[in-house]
């Protein structure tokens, strides 16, 4: 697990739901970017060195990236990433329901319980589907995304890639959200997102700081 964080907790306890299911992974512990870190116990395992142990790995090693930022997740993907012995497998709760005869999905997806997907879904890599986060018809994903609980995405809509959506944010129907996007929570999304733009409210409007 590469991140000592909440999110990080909460991916090791998705681990513990997969393995209680059935018994699939072999946990070997959290990985951090801070060396005073290292050794000290959380749920689940423990913290066992520093980032750099997978870059020299010499042997076939499952990796997940547990934090829950777009812009981190791809940075921490590309680090690791070089090493081809690093395998992303994805990480799907018991209790989603996705049919993977009409869902396909890359590589290392977080999926957590309560998670809906309908059908003909295309997703990228390294997305985060949190608690009860629901998926419409037709739907196309990129990649380095993070759908936060409770988010409704409709039918036909596109997500590209490192877009952040709020808890309890839902997107309409037939509409694109370009990438780097940030969604706001609650927002309701009835227009087409720009590339890096930040839209909040009822309905969500663009949002520009002034200073």
């Amino acid at each position: 697990m590469i991140g000592t964080g909440g999110f990080a907790k909460e991916v090791g306890q998705l681990i513990y739901e997969i393995n209680r299911a059935k018994k699939v992974w072999e946990f070997g512990g959290y990985l951090t970017n801070d060396e005073s870190l290292v050794g000290k116990s959380l749920l689940y395992g423990s913290i066992v060195g520093m980032d750099d142990l997978l870059l020299e790995s010499r042997e076939p090693t499952a990796a997940v990236i547990g934090v829950g930022l777009p812009s981190l997740r791809a940075a921490m993907f590309r680090k690791v990433s070089s090493n081809s012995l690093i395998d992303f497998p994805n990480l799907i709760h018991p209790r989603a329901v996705i049919d993977l005869e009409t869902v396909t999905a890359r590589s290392g997806n977080i999926v957590t319980a309560s998670t809906v997907f309908t059908c003909d879904i295309r997703i990228g890599d390294q997305n985060v589907f949190n608690l009860c986060a629901t998926v419409g018809h037709d739907v196309s994903i990129g990649s380095f995304n993070v759908i936060n609980p409770s988010v409704n995405i409709s039918g036909s809509v596109t997500l590209e890639d490192q877009i952040l959506v709020g808890t309890g944010a839902q997107i309409l129907q037939n509409l694109r959200i370009s990438s780097g996007s940030v969604i706001g929570a609650g927002a309701v999304v009835t227009k087409n997102v720009p590339q890096n733009q930040t839209w909040l409210g009822v309905p969500a409007k663009h949002f520009v700081l002034h200073t």
